[in-house]
């Protein structure tokens, strides 16, 4: 018996990716840094990071970014919210603030 539509897309959207990192994208070349230091440290491969103003890490080309976010942000095993020194004049679309059903 083949599981329902829905669970065999929340299964795919869990193995998308295993950390979100949210940030300003004026603070790209500190999430760059971040990105390097997770990759290094805890060895996650670049498919299984997604940061949205880093070149490798962004969203699939032609995703819809609302519905990429939504799937993204569903199931990330690990969620970090990236607090540089623009942070006070970003607005949190990417954290969910905007993408709630």
């Amino acid at each position: 018996m083949m599981p329902a539509p829905s669970l065999l897309k929340a299964k795919n959207v869990m193995a998308a990716i295993d950390v979100f990192i949210s940030h300003s994208s004026q603070d790209a070349a500190i999430a760059k840094a971040l990105i390097d230091l997770l990759r290094i440290s805890l060895g996650i491969p670049s498919e299984k990071i997604r940061c949205t103003s880093v070149d490798g890490y962004r969203l699939p080309v032609g995703a819809s970014t609302e519905q990429q976010l939504r799937n993204d942000l569903s199931f990330p095993p690990s969620y970090i919210k990236l607090l540089g020194g623009r942070c006070l004049s970003h607005v949190d679309t990417e954290g969910g603030a905007n993408l709630r059903p």
